[in-house]
């Protein structure tokens, strides 16, 4: 079985526009490899990633572009899940 690919880009371009849409987008309990292609730019926000959203992998389309950051410390966690 090919792979699921779903492209992610800030301008609208791809399918979603934020990284955390396109995680959100795979089923639980996935048995199919699903690749999330990032176009370049800053992703600032927290990911998360439910424990049965298996097959996940990120690329950069252009790694060295391509940035997913977040203002996370060990001191001081926040994050969107309750």
């Amino acid at each position: 079985m090919a792979a699921l690919v779903i492209t992610v880009s800030q301008d609208g371009t791809g399918q979603y526009r934020t990284v955390q849409e396109a995680i959100d987008a795979v089923p639980l309990g996935n048995t199919r490899r699903t690749v999330i292609r990032v176009s370049p730019g800053t992703y600032r926000q927290p990911l998360y990633v439910a424990k049965t959203k298996n097959f996940i992998t990120l690329v950069g389309l252009r790694p060295e572009d391509t940035v997913l950051t977040w203002n996370n410390t060990a001191t001081s966690i926040h994050h969107h899940q309750v």
